[in-house]
């Protein structure tokens, strides 16, 4: 797995996750593609197909100003699938 930051908030610094993403598949194509987005979902554009993301993380209560402590996965179901039952029962499990 190669996992990356979209923005890193202290920072402001915003990692070109699509450029990044073909680069991951080009010379690592079995490994998924983990991107948080926690400081940009909403605000900054990311095109999860182009950039071949396999799983992207958010959070409701920053760029949507939603409810806090509310969290999303949006992920490549095929990438997902490979995930069922690997999750130890104290933790949530997504399926």
């Amino acid at each position: 797995m190669v996992a990356v930051v979209h923005c890193e908030t202290s920072t402001g610094v915003i990692n070109p996750v699509e450029e990044l993403g073909k680069a991951v598949k080009q010379y690592q194509p079995q490994a998924s593609y983990f991107v948080d987005a926690m400081s940009s979902f909403g605000a900054v554009p990311i095109n999860i197909e182009n950039g071949q993301i396999d799983y992207l993380v958010s959070s409701a209560n920053k760029c949507f100003q939603g409810v806090p402590g509310f969290t999303y996965v949006i992920a490549r179901k095929s990438e997902l699938l490979k995930c069922k039952g690997m999750i130890p029962f104290t933790f949530p499990d997504i399926f």
